[in-house]
């Protein structure tokens, strides 16, 4: 079976006519401009906002990404994603990728869901108390895990955006649940 990645999962997920809006991307990382997803977002014109928070691959990124910015979300005294947005004229993030990071979890307590209209997001999760800490935090914003694709995990807020369909789970996906 050929393995999905996130970026073609995430075009089949969402629903084209109603995706107006952009996505932000924590970590993410180009060396040419057709290495990964960012070329798909991008030639379905939505706004793609990148943020890296290693200078030696925001400096690959920023050669092919004009949205792209060299932040750190995961430091104590790091700026949060929210406290970027301020600066900037960004009204709504629908998706939210957060991967090669340690902490997701920081990455994401610094940026508010509701106030974005945020409806999918996809970790990469290093271990799995970050994984723990990640779900509390979107289960309490109204967020459902989805289904995992490749090394990323995907959870829907359902709304005007989001064309799937929650799946129920299966009892053998509860096995190793704390």
């Amino acid at each position: 079976m050929e393995e999905t990645l996130i970026c073609d999962r995430l075009v089949q997920l969402i629903d084209p006519v109603k995706f107006r809006s952009g996505c932000l991307e924590y970590g993410a990382s180009d060396d040419y401009s057709f290495e990964n997803h960012l070329f798909e977002y991008e030639n379905r014109n939505w706004k793609v906002l990148c943020l890296q928070p290693d200078e030696n691959k925001f400096n690959n990124l920023r050669i092919y990404r004009r949205l792209a910015k060299l932040i750190d979300c995961e430091r104590e005294d790091g700026i949060t994603i929210d406290g970027f947005i301020k600066r900037t004229n960004v009204q709504e993030i629908k998706i939210l990728l957060i991967k090669n990071t340690k902490y997701p979890s920081r990455v994401l307590s610094g940026f508010d869901l509701s106030k974005y209209n945020t409806e999918i997001v996809c970790v990469q999760h290093p271990h799995y108390s970050e994984k723990r800490s990640v779900e509390n935090i979107l289960k309490n914003n109204g967020f459902e895990h989805f289904e995992r694709v490749a090394v990323s995990d995907v959870y829907v807020k359902p709304g005007e955006m989001f064309s799937g369909e929650l799946k129920e789970k299966s009892p053998n996906e509860n096995l190793f649940e704390v």
